[in-house]
């Protein structure tokens, strides 16, 4: 029987998701908090220049999702990167156009 989704233990950590991927130009990202902390969710493309700015601000426990557009961006690869006070999780995703 599944656990109904209010009573499912938070995470310990960060979580960080993104689909779909490979993307075409849209991706939702998923993130999930233990605590209500500061959080900064950036986009980079792979020589490591910051192309935008998702979350920036404290945010609550639980989980959040938002979208990027990457229509003004080139195809290629890009890593999202989750920054809290404890931990940074970073993830890679492709887009194709």
């Amino acid at each position: 029987m599944p656990i109904p989704l209010k009573q499912r233990p938070r995470p310990c950590r960060a979580t960080l998701s993104i689909g779909p991927n490979p993307s075409n130009p849209i991706s939702l990202i998923s993130f999930s908090l233990p605590s209500p902390q500061e959080v900064s969710l950036d986009v980079y493309n792979i020589l490591g220049g910051k192309v935008a700015t998702l979350v920036s601000g404290k945010q609550s426990a639980g989980d959040h999702t938002v979208s990027w557009n990457a229509t003004g961006n080139a195809s290629g690869v890009y890593l999202i990167q989750l920054l809290t006070p404890q931990e940074a999780v970073t993830k890679k995703i492709v887009v194709t156009k």
